[in-house]
């Protein structure tokens, strides 16, 4: 849909499992530094991966 209106240069993910249900609620039980290394790794996974993340990141400039 964006390439219509937009020349896409560069496209990445951003989180994983978000919208999962009782995600916070299982990050809020462990250890503050698992959970924070825990969204870490997911991000880079995301980043890796975009089809997979929960949102997108697009960098484009507006076609003339």
């Amino acid at each position: 849909c964006l390439e219509k209106y937009f020349l896409i240069e560069d496209i990445s993910g951003l989180s994983l499992m978000w919208g999962f249900p009782y995600w916070g609620e299982f990050l809020e039980k462990l250890p503050k530094n698992i959970s924070q290394s825990l969204l870490w790794g997911l991000d880079k996974i995301a980043q890796w991966f975009p089809r997979l993340s929960d949102v997108l990141i697009a960098c484009a400039r507006v076609r003339k």
